[in-house]
Parts: C-alpha cells; structure tokens; sequence
C-alpha cells in the first residue's frame, strides 16, 4: 500500500506513519531522549554490577563484562569441501560479447 501524499506538495499527509513525525521518528526520538539521560556514573554503576555478579559466580555476568572489557575473541570460520578438505574458492568472471543492438550476426 503506497503512502498516502499531498497532491500538490508531494508531503506526507497528518497521521501517516511513514512521514517524517510518524512512528518511526517518534520511537527514534524516544531512545534519543533515553541516551540522553544516561550519565557517565550510571554506566559505571552497572558494569560495577555485572563485575559484584560475576565474582559471584554468574557466568553469564562475567561472559558480557569480559566481552566489553577485553573484547570478544575472533572467530574462525573454516568452509569445508565436500570431501573435508579446505574448500578452494575459485571465482571466474565470464563476459559474454554481443553485437550491438541492429546487428545481425549469421552463424558459422
């Protein structure tokens, strides 16, 4: 369904979702304000936390702490071919030449 459109102004017309106060721009607005009021001690109130959590056991407490304090540890990801070897990837481009438009070519 297209949205609906000012004829004249090409605008979105009052109410439609998709215009620039609908409720895309609204919920945006909302997790801006939201930012917004999240202080530099809250932040460090709630990795002191999830670090009290971890020392307490949470493995779950200490695997987001870990991930934002050191860092995720990269992953490896092996393709393997049908035979379990490495999988070679070859890639080949081929382009095809035609005649221009109008032209007639016999075949030989």
């Amino acid at each position: 369904m297209a949205a609906e459109r000012d004829p004249e102004t090409g605008r979105f017309l009052a109410g439609n979702n998709a215009g620039p106060l609908g409720a895309g721009a609204k919920q945006a607005a909302r997790l801006h304000a939201a930012l917004k009021s999240v202080t530099g001690a809250d932040v460090q109130a709630v990795f002191a936390g999830l670090l009290d959590k971890a020392r307490t056991g949470d493995a779950k407490a200490a695997e987001l702490w870990l991930s934002y304090v050191v860092g995720k540890a990269p992953q490896y990801v092996g393709l393997m071919g049908p035979d379990g070897k490495p999988a070679i990837i070859i890639r080949e481009i081929v382009v095809e030449k035609r005649p221009p438009p109008g032209v007639i070519v016999a075949p030989v």
